[in-house]
């Protein structure tokens, strides 16, 4: 018996702040959204940057007919990784017309950094979910994250921490997956398809790209071209700050990727952009980013062997070098960061010091005032570059070793397969 899933992926920029801080028009957009989740025939949908509970508890009561299930991944606060990053929760959940049966969440080891407060990522703590499903007789591995963003495509200073992302969520999926009759990951990876970072996902990962493998490559729903779901002029969100850049029908970093076992029969009927302008409001959009949906058509069947299918994209022979370079890069960086915290530090005690007794020379309140806030800064500034220095950097190092030393190992058993 074949079985549909109608799978939807959407960023909803909810920050809650008020505009140009937070997002603009975000309550009415959060009912939107969960007007179209209630009255679209979805099966699985995931949604990220949900920053506050109350909004996800808004959908989940508005949409508990239709998706009565839903589970949304809190970013977990570690005291001991540099006040980890995640104060304002992970933002991603997903909701499900079937039963959630079990859940996983992995917080990514690396994800920018708490002093770069204009890239607000530290704070809101990209995060692995996956919820495990039960439809009739299939088990189902629904996988939902948001990877840290680009922001400067010629200077990607976060590349070697997007890589490790990419690294890690492909290295979760390929393991979880075997125990599963169809794995599914959706979200927003701020990864352009001929980015290293989407070529180690579904080649690692063993994925397949739902936009690229479905059957109707000209579905009328379409709400862009090329499947693009974010920076798309028709978007009241869009800014175009100068004609260089300006893109012409916008970028494709939501997507919606999958594996399947072998004793599966699959097809992507169709995946298609969705939830662009809100029909009772038509000069405002959903979100800045446009949704993604894909309905797939399933069935068992009795005669193929009982493995996990491969994707199609680069082989990881060529993807984990270059992975290995972003990240020897990423380690030299790191060195180069330590070497001047720890000078900072050291210059920033010396004057501290040499101010121990300077006090007394100050006849007038004012200037007892500004010098008594000046070693204040300094002794902030001192355990900033002690903590960032010493903690931080080094538990960045950790990480970047620990992701070298995996991609190398499986360099070395494929060679030796």
């Amino acid at each position: 018996m074949a079985v549909t899933l109608k799978v939807l992926t959407l960023n909803s920029w909810a920050l809650p702040l008020v505009y140009p801080f937070g997002s603009k028009h975000r309550k009415l957009r959060i009912e939107a959204i969960a007007d179209a989740l209630l009255h679209e025939d979805y099966d699985l949908v995931s949604l990220q940057e949900i920053w506050r509970e109350e909004d996800y508890e808004y959908i989940r009561r508005v949409v508990l007919e239709t998706l009565p299930y839903s589970f949304y991944f809190y970013s977990v606060v570690n005291i001991w990784y540099s006040f980890y990053s995640g104060y304002i929760g992970s933002g991603v959940c997903v909701f499900s017309k079937y039963k959630i049966v079990d859940t996983l969440m992995h917080p990514y080891s690396l994800n920018g950094y708490g002093h770069h407060i204009h890239h607000g990522d530290w704070f809101g703590g990209k995060v692995v979910g996956m919820a495990k499903l039960l439809h009739e007789d299939l088990k189902i591995n629904f996988f939902a994250t948001h990877i840290h963003a680009e922001y400067n495509r010629a200077n990607d200073v976060y590349l070697p921490h997007r890589i490790v992302q990419a690294y890690e969520l492909s290295q979760l999926v390929k393991n979880l997956s075997s125990g599963a009759d169809m794995s599914i990951v959706v979200g927003d990876l701020n990864l352009e398809s001929q980015d290293l970072g989407y070529n180690l996902i579904v080649s690692n990962g063993r994925l397949k790209d739902a936009y690229c493998e479905r059957k109707d490559t000209h579905c009328l729903n379409d709400s862009t071209q090329d499947g693009c779901t974010c920076e798309v002029p028709t978007n009241c969100f869009t800014v175009l700050a100068g004609e260089s850049k300006v893109v012409q029908t916008g970028k494709r970093i939501d997507y919606i990727l999958y594996n399947h076992r072998r004793s599966i029969d699959l097809t992507v009927e169709r995946c298609f952009t969705t939830l662009s302008k809100i029909p009772q409001h038509p000069t405002i959009n959903y979100s800045d980013h446009e949704g993604l949906c894909a309905i797939f058509k399933l069935c068992k069947n009795t005669d193929g062997e009982n493995f996990v299918s491969t994707g199609h994209a680069s082989s990881t022979d060529t993807v984990f070098p270059e992975a290995i370079k972003v990240i020897d890069e990423g380690i030299r960086k790191n060195r180069s960061d330590r070497n001047f915290f720890m000078a900072a530090l050291i210059c920033l005690v010396v004057l501290y010091v040499s101010t121990t007794k300077a006090d007394g020379d100050f006849d007038r309140v004012l200037f007892q005032v500004i010098f008594a806030v000046g070693r204040l800064m300094l002794s902030i500034l001192i355990g900033f570059c002690f903590w960032h220095g010493r903690v931080v950097l080094s538990m960045e190092r950790k990480a970047f070793l620990a992701a070298k030393g995996g991609m190398k190992l499986l360099c070395d058993s494929e060679k030796s397969a």
